[in-house]
């Protein structure tokens, strides 16, 4: 179970923002390189960051995965196949 927000701290709230960055750039490099005609790509890069982040950080590090992911996924629907 995740501790509440109010005992996270500024800190931790920091490390969130910069692992849902990192996942969302990551993820929009990984989606240039799939295979055409679908949204696989061989390598998956922010798989790295999620393993990474939540054995490094602990738990609430999954947040910013998760908002990366959607950050990620969103712009993958909104931008244009051009636009990074």
């Amino acid at each position: 179970m995740l501790p509440s927000p109010k005992w996270w701290g500024m800190k931790t709230l920091v490390k969130i923002v910069f692992v849902a960055v990192l996942y969302a750039v990551l993820a929009r490099i990984a989606l240039m390189i799939q295979v055409p005609g679908t949204n696989a790509s061989p390598v998956w890069l922010p798989a790295g960051v999620t393993v990474g982040a939540t054995l490094l950080w602990g738990y609430p590090m999954l947040v910013g995965v998760t908002i990366g992911s959607i950050v990620a996924n969103a712009s993958t629907l909104m931008a244009p196949s051009w636009v990074f």
